[in-house]
């Protein structure tokens, strides 16, 4: 009977310990992940380390200046806005076939009261300079004799080619390009 008593209290003790086991790794690593938290803001810069109501605060600003440009049309705000399109990519087709590729990033620079109605437009403002485009520069308008595009020229098409589109009462100040790349074939 006492080796039944001891096997008993045997297999009591491996779950003692296993169990003692089991919570010291859990608390080891609340600890160790608390350690780490607590250095983390004790080294941290104050700019890193956000105050949660003071982050509120700039929250609830935000808006208040959005609801107030909404209320007051005569709010400060900047002159012009941007308006980023997709890249426009064309092939350059020539009687030897395809001889180039080549990839345009646009933006339009516009009256920023205008930016939400200008930007209903970048659909067709994107199908326009396809169209257009393509037959130029595959008939050589807006490429240089060397074969490289001629930026200048492409702006200035593009430029007409929104007038086109928008019409007189949405004028764009400016065609931005951001990228130009060729890409011979």
């Amino acid at each position: 009977m006492e080796s039944a008593g001891l096997y008993i209290s045997g297999l009591s003790m491996k779950r003692i310990i296993f169990l003692a086991v089991f919570v010291t790794l859990l608390s080891g690593f609340g600890v160790s992940h608390g350690t780490a938290t607590f250095m983390h803001r004790a080294y941290a810069s104050d700019d890193e380390v956000e105050n949660p109501q003071e982050k509120l605060d700039s929250i609830k600003e935000e808006k208040e200046k959005k609801e107030q440009e909404a209320v007051d049309p005569d709010a400060h705000h900047p002159e012009f806005a941007y308006i980023q399109l997709e890249s426009v990519t064309l092939p350059i087709i020539t009687a030897k076939g395809l001889t180039q590729q080549i990839s345009i990033g646009l933006s339009l620079e516009v009256p920023y009261e205008k930016k939400a109605a200008i930007a209903e437009y970048k659909p067709r403002l994107l199908d326009a300079y396809i169209q257009d485009l393509y037959g130029a520069i595959g008939a050589g308008f807006g490429l240089m004799r060397s074969g490289v595009v001629d930026v200048q020229q492409i702006k200035q098409r593009v430029a007409v080619v929104t007038g086109k589109v928008l019409g007189p009462d949405l004028k764009v100040h400016d065609v931005l390009l951001h990228v130009v790349q060729q890409q011979p074939k």
